[in-house]
């Protein structure tokens, strides 16, 4: 289905948290309609300081998290913004999303010392 941010019944962004919860790696993912934000930080998200990290070693870990995730979307041929926002287009069709997110699990699985929380 075009412009769907759905993979079967679930959200797009539900289902980025679901891997990242089976790889115990601390990220978040979340969303309004084709918007989908996430950040590198634990516990739930109800303000922008909440996604940040409190400490400078904690906010270089969020900023490289976010970086090799970047880095290596892109060498899959997934662009993003580095900050962690993706907005999905009217030609996204339900494959583009699971291909995307089994780019996404390919990643935390390769890098699982890196993303780890």
């Amino acid at each position: 289905m075009k412009g769907s941010c759905f993979i079967g019944r679930r959200r797009f962004w539900t289902i980025l948290n679901e891997i990242s919860g089976a790889r115990v790696i601390s990220f978040q993912a979340s969303g309004c309609g084709s918007l989908i934000g996430w950040h590198f930080c634990d516990g739930r998200i109800r303000c922008a300081a909440d996604a940040d990290r409190k400490t400078p070693e904690g906010q270089r870990a969020q900023r490289a998290a976010e970086t090799l995730l970047h880095l290596e979307a892109l060498n899959r041929g997934y662009y993003f913004s580095r900050r962690g926002y993706l907005a999905l287009s009217l030609p996204t069709t339900a494959e583009d999303c699971e291909s995307f997110v089994g780019a996404v699990d390919a990643i935390f699985s390769q890098h699982q010392l890196a993303f780890g929380s």
